[in-house]
């Protein structure tokens, strides 16, 4: 696994600058919506951050950066 790249506050930054994008909390982390959907949120591990995306995205960033791309546990048993 990568470590992080961008500090809490650029991905904050970079996040909110998106439209009708809204920041609260999912699991106790910081997280942001648009329309109540949750678009992404920082891990409980504190260093990765969850993104959401449909199936087709996720493989192809597994493939193009697995140090960096991961699945984690919960998403897996989701599939």
């Amino acid at each position: 696994m990568a470590k992080r790249k961008l500090s809490l506050p650029a991905i904050r930054r970079t996040v909110a600058a998106l439209p009708g994008v809204e920041e609260g909390t999912s699991y106790g982390t910081p997280a942001w919506r648009c329309r109540g959907k949750l678009l992404a949120r920082l891990h409980q591990d504190g260093t990765s951050i969850v993104l959401k995306v449909g199936n087709a995205t996720r493989d192809h960033l597994l493939q193009a950066d697995p140090e960096t791309f991961f699945v984690t546990d919960q998403e897996a048993a989701q599939d």
